[in-house]
């Protein structure tokens, strides 16, 4: 059976809490992303979304501050062993689209979009 580290995306598009809203908005889509995953000292704490741009902007956030604002804090992520089926329940559960895999100390490995699960069914 595929492991997360077999579907996962080694390429992490990462950057630190202190980018401005606008500033991830405009990264997103120079790199036709759909995600950001937060890093500091080398640890994944945190992960912004087209969602989460999406909402800031439908509540007229000041699109100056920074993502720390609204990165999601509570980050749900893959170890590189987890089963694909694994990965997939843990995506439903949280109802998110991307799932950083890290190692066993929070240091980012990659990236599963709900696509790469898809595509290995």
């Amino acid at each position: 059976m595929k492991t997360a580290k077999d579907i996962m995306s080694p390429i992490i598009f990462a950057t630190d809490p202190n980018l401005s809203i606008l500033d991830a908005a405009r990264e997103m889509a120079i790199r036709n992303i759909g995600s950001l995953l937060i890093v500091e000292k080398g640890k994944a704490v945190g992960i912004v979304t087209e969602r989460d741009i999406l909402k800031a902007l439908g509540e007229g956030m000041d699109l100056s501050q920074p993502i720390s604002k609204i990165m999601s804090k509570d980050l749900i992520t893959a170890a590189p062993d987890d089963p694909l089926t694994t990965v997939k329940e843990k995506m439903i559960k949280a109802n998110v689209r991307h799932l950083p895999v890290v190692d066993e100390n929070g240091f980012p490995l990659g990236i599963i979009s709900i696509r790469d699960v898809l595509a290995n069914l």
